[in-house]
């Protein structure tokens, strides 16, 4: 027999008090890849950057760095850490969150960002871009984002062996 789990909200009123009983939210997520994945052809190495600012839940930022950096080594994908830019292809990884202490809702993305000079003007040009959101109950943000994480730089590791 399977339990099911209830978050209770209370609602004071003048006459007294109203309860109203709500399943447990279980987690939801999905995926999207805007950009066909033939764009990484050409690009030969990238440079790493994580965008972590706003969500204070899971990894930090040099936990991220470290995670994905390791992973791309792993797989013989030339990526570097450095601060100084030295390929004109970027991989950014951007975690964002919103939580309480009810759900926390997040959105993943990584993307292959080409800077191009256009009359002067160094412009972003969207190369690769794949992402997950979602909406997680009691499950812990931090396994959540290693497992999303994991999935997204699986995808992009078969993605550029694929073009290659």
């Amino acid at each position: 027999m399977q339990k099911l789990k209830y978050l209770f909200f209370f609602t004071v009123s003048i006459t007294g008090v109203l309860i109203e009983t709500f399943p447990l939210i279980p987690s939801a997520v999905a995926g999207r890849e805007d950009l066909p994945f033939e764009n990484l052809r050409g690009v030969k190495n990238l440079n790493l950057e994580v965008d972590k600012k706003d969500c204070q839940l899971g990894m930090n930022k040099t936990e991220i760095v470290s995670f994905v950096y390791s992973y791309l080594n792993n797989n013989n994908i030339p990526a570097s850490t450095n601060t100084i830019q030295t390929s004109s292809h970027v991989l950014n990884v951007s975690v964002n969150c919103e939580y309480n202490e009810f759900l926390s809702i997040f959105s993943i993305d990584l993307q292959v960002n080409q800077f191009i000079n256009l009359d002067g003007v160094n412009t972003k040009v969207i190369t690769y871009d794949n992402g997950r959101y979602g909406v997680i109950g009691a499950d812990p943000f931090v396994q959540v984002e290693k497992q999303q994480l994991l999935e997204l730089l699986q995808e992009f590791v078969y993605d550029w062996k694929t073009v290659r």
